[in-house]
């Protein structure tokens, strides 16, 4: 929606500061199931190898986002491999200050479809 334009602005004249926040770890799971999330990606960002844009370009816009009060990040991983799709990925967290990581399916920031793509190729070694 577009913004109301208006001929003046008017503002007080004082100071807010703000303590430190009293958790350490303040952010937000991205629920990227289609056709929400997804669908705003597949619009916004251009595809991966792997499917959807989720890619550094998204995850550089969500960073910046964060840093103003957060810290951490559960990334797409509904239809995404965080750590595969785009190596930039990772770099802009870890300059602003954001801690990836992951819940329920995807443990250790492995994600299911990381495993349905890369895990039914590996053959095991004969004993």
């Amino acid at each position: 929606m577009p913004p109301k334009s208006h001929d003046i602005i008017c503002a007080f004249r004082t100071t807010k500061t703000q303590a430190s926040p009293s958790v350490k770890y303040r952010g937000i799971f991205l629920n990227d199931e289609a056709l929400a999330l997804t669908g705003f990606v597949n619009a916004k960002y251009t595809a991966g190898k792997y499917g959807p844009g989720f890619n550094a370009n998204f995850y550089s816009t969500v960073f910046e986002l964060l840093r103003l009060k957060a810290n951490y990040l559960w990334p797409a991983q509904w239809n995404s491999i965080f750590n595969v799709d785009d190596a930039r990925s990772q770099p802009p967290a870890d300059e602003y200050g954001i801690v990836t990581g992951t819940s329920h399916t995807e443990p250790m920031m492995r994600a299911t479809k990381e495993w349905n793509t890369f895990g039914q190729s590996l053959e095991m070694e004969p004993q």
